[in-house]
């Protein structure tokens, strides 16, 4: 997630820079490789915002047997993956 806010603080840099820097920068982050790594911060952007609700869950004392925590592990994982790829193909 620090490799995604350096991202788009260089981003907004080379906005104040230059229109040319500008250019570069944005062909940068849209090429392919450029996608996947934003795909894989979406992803894990998704994911720590998931598991900070489960976090919530288990501070009020629920969901605390160790079948309850590896399920709703499994959940998150898989729920971050899909709202991930619904977020992706809507944007």
């Amino acid at each position: 997630m620090t490799l995604g806010a350096a991202l788009v603080i260089w981003w907004f840099v080379a906005g104040a820079i230059s229109a040319e820097y500008f250019t570069f920068v944005e062909r940068m982050i849209t090429s392919w490789p450029g996608d996947l790594v934003m795909f894989g911060l979406l992803w894990a952007l998704v994911f720590h915002a998931l598991n900070g609700i489960r976090h919530l869950i288990w501070d009020a004392g629920c969901c605390m047997e160790i079948e309850s925590v590896n399920r709703s592990g499994w959940f998150v994982i898989a729920v971050s993956a899909v709202l991930t790829v619904a977020i992706a193909w809507i944007v």
